[in-house]
């Protein structure tokens, strides 16, 4: 098996003379002395994230979606120098070259895709798209764009010639990613959902298939290496009655690959276990315990778990099957992927995958009966991976958060190479904090290698219900909430972030952060980007807000405007949950509540329309007609 590990750190890079491997920022340099077609350089498939390759003439290019600067950054991957940057009328939150020799760029703000092409003086917009809120990421047939949109849980179909949009299919929570079948069918990640989305473009519909994975088993020699690597060394249940569902998440991309003998879909994945087991009890299963030490089945404040209670894995489905393969999850320690983010695949089966948490970059082997159980490579980059591509026996490599792009030559160490845009410097606090959000390799934010974001992504929430100390909690949104809101957790127990903070690192098994990364978490929680506004019918959302704000609803008693939609008070509003300990609950923050399903402290309630119908405690909404209860739910959507 062909393996190498690359841990060069990033700091003796940039302080080592210039050459080779040494982060270089060259002034931008004209692109094009003559109007060119941009042909696609990337011998890899998949769906766009933040670096596309491409070909002007005989120049090697790579284009990354800078979101941080507005701009898309042009570099030469021959000698890794910095070409030019072409600033953009937003957030580009993915690139991709065009057979038609343009480039798509999704705006993350403006629900737009700009089309860029290459003119005398470098790259220029020519054309934009309006889109579906919030658009992430594309792919395409040649004929047409398929565009993602997170916010907007929908899929646009755009049509690259006529620069139009001819389809909207809409779609469940936070789709991510798109790859198109050979039957025309389009398969859509989720960040969250445990769900795979498949969008039939001839019958105009969306069917789902879950990716719960069963039949894990409680002892394997695998799961025992897994403890050893982190250090732990638990002793493994003996029951063979032990039964452990899990769900998937993180799902921001997946890849494609046409085989001999068919079609499969890889889908890097990180199964979580929300709840601990179920036990039997005799004959019977008793149903799992919705307390626990620390949040979720597995580790806990105790870490008296047999497992931890998130777990990488390369999911694989096969097309035409009902189902992703339900094998154990890899738990060699070889690839600690928790937030795995772009992934592509190459035309012999290999399959890259970033890692975020890690800062590495992971091949598969997709040929394979078990891809998932066939590392070939495993490299660390630059810090915040969210671009991969592969070109003449190369992989790039586009790191988010330290702004750097790395090549790989393929099979050895001696062409590593970064190159940067920007000089060195001290990175801001900011900075620092979004690094912390991300780490899954820091035993001081928790004991398994859960980061903030891996129950946050994009400081959003995973839709999931998790066990606790004090029994089942709905995980939060944080992104655009935190201001003007104490105080804060489902108990109203913490009257500030810091205080919060602390506590939720203790029920992870974190040895907590010392007082200046702590501050620089913070920071970066505090100017973290909130969802995109929503759009609404305006008529259904003025009239929701007068029943929001009418004497006879109650609604504005407890989300007060004025407070960030809270009153900062605790409430009995209904029936206590299995496994609560307190009955009273803090007034949450209904901003961008439209995004956050299922509601309630325990996640009762799937969608608003069932929580506005079966909550008459909260508010007096059982007056309403369905009509109004429409207009009413429309107009939380807009908040």
């Amino acid at each position: 098996m062909r393996a190498w590990i690359l841990a060069l750190p990033l700091l003796l890079l940039r302080s080592a003379a210039p050459g080779a491997g040494t982060v270089v920022a060259s002034t931008a340099a004209p692109l094009l002395a003559a109007p060119y077609k941009i042909a696609q350089g990337d011998e890899s498939a998949g769906p766009s994230h933040t670096l596309a390759l491409g070909r002007i003439k005989k120049q090697s290019l790579a284009f990354v979606a800078d979101e941080d600067r507005s701009a898309i950054l042009t570099f030469s991957t021959d000698d890794m120098r910095f070409v030019s940057r072409t600033q953009v009328n937003g957030k580009p939150s993915s690139v991709r070259v065009l057979p038609n020799g343009e480039l798509a760029v999704t705006l993350r703000e403006q629900a737009e895709v700009a089309f860029l092409e290459a003119a005398p003086s470098g790259l220029r917009v020519s054309a934009t798209v309006d889109v579906c809120s919030e658009p992430v990421s594309t792919n395409d047939d040649g004929d047409a764009l398929f565009v993602v949109c997170a916010w907007g849980h929908a899929l646009d179909v755009v049509s690259i010639a006529a620069k139009a949009r001819v389809a909207r299919f809409e779609l469940p929570r936070e789709p991510r990613a798109v790859v198109a079948g050979q039957d025309g069918r389009l398969y859509v990640s989720h960040a969250v959902g445990s769900r795979l989305s498949v969008v039939d473009r001839r019958k105009g519909a969306v069917s789902e298939r879950g990716l719960s994975f069963d039949g894990l088993g409680t002892r394997d020699a695998r799961v025992d290496a897994f403890f050893g690597n982190l250090g732990e060394g638990a002793a493994l249940s003996p029951s063979t009655e032990s039964h452990r569902p899990r769900l998937a998440s993180q799902g921001f991309s997946l890849a494609y690959l046409a085989t001999s003998t068919g079609e499969r879909i890889f889908l890097p994945e990180v199964l979580v276990a929300p709840t601990d087991a179920p036990t039997m009890r005799g004959a019977k299963l008793e149903p799992p315990p919705m307390r626990s030490a620390g949040y979720g089945g597995g580790f806990g404040g105790a870490f008296a778990g047999p497992r931890p209670a998130a777990v990488p894995y390369l999911a694989t489905l096969e097309v035409g099957e009902s189902k992703a393969t339900p094998a154990l999850p890899t738990a060699t320690g070889e690839s600690h992927c928790l937030l795995p983010r772009a992934a592509k695949t190459t035309p012999n089966g290999r399959v890259f995958v970033t890692c975020l948490g890690s800062d590495e970059v992971v091949e598969y082997d997709g040929l394979a009966t078990e891809p998932d159980r066939k590392l070939v490579l495993r490299a660390h980059v630059a810090h915040g991976p969210t671009g991969v591509a592969f070109a003449d026996m190369r992989i790039f490599v586009w790191s988010t958060f330290d702004r750097v792009l790395t090549r790989l030559e393929d099979g050895g160490l001696d062409g590593f190479a970064v190159v940067s845009d920007t000089t060195e410097r001290p990175p801001t606090p900011f900075e620092v904090g979004r690094r912390l959000f991300h780490r899954t390799d820091s035993r001081h934010i928790s004991a398994d290698g859960r980061a903030c974001a891996s129950c946050h992504p994009d400081g959003r929430d995973d839709g999931l219900v998790w066990s606790s100390p004090d029994g089942p909690r709905q995980t939060p949104m944080l992104a655009g909430r935190l201001d003007d809101t104490p105080p804060f957790g489902w108990t109203g127990s913490a009257e500030t972030v810091r205080v919060h903070l602390k506590q939720t690192l203790a029920r992870l098994g974190g040895q907590g952060l010392d007082d200046a990364s702590l501050y620089a978490l913070l920071a970066y929680l505090a100017q973290m980007a909130p969802p995109p506004a929503p759009r609404g019918d305006e008529a259904r959302v003025a009239n929701g807000k007068k029943l929001f704000d009418s004497y006879d609803t109650g609604c504005r008693d407890c989300h007060d405007p004025s407070r960030g939609l809270s009153d900062g008070a605790r409430h009995v509003v209904g029936k206590k949950a299995r496994g609560d300990v307190h009955a009273a609950f803090e007034t949450p923050s209904l901003r961008h509540v439209g995004g956050t399903a299922p509601y309630f402290h325990d996640g009762r309630f799937a969608t608003l329309e069932d929580l506005l119908r079966g909550s008459p405690a909260m508010a007096d909404t059982s007056r309403l007609s369905g009509g109004e209860i429409g207009d009413l739910a429309a107009y939380l959507r807009s908040l």
